[in-house]
């Protein structure tokens, strides 16, 4: 059960009377685990479009051809 409340784990005062305070711990460990997910998500997107860009050739003026690897 994962219910999120503006995008956080709900406030204490929001959970069912049963519930525990393991539930609450679950629950903000789940939350951070998924903007961890969301971070190294964005991060291999940075790292797919620096790799992109090192990869492309590049020509200056003198007719030289750069190529990085």
């Amino acid at each position: 059960m994962h219910n999120q409340w503006n995008g956080f784990p709900p406030p204490p005062e929001a959970l069912p009377h049963h519930a525990t305070a393991d539930t609450l711990l679950l629950q903000q460990i789940a939350y951070r685990m998924e903007q961890l997910i969301r971070l190294m998500e964005q991060n291999n997107e940075l790292l797919r479009s620096i790799e992109q860009q090192q990869s492309r050739v590049a020509t200056t003026g003198s007719g030289s051809v750069i190529v990085r690897m």
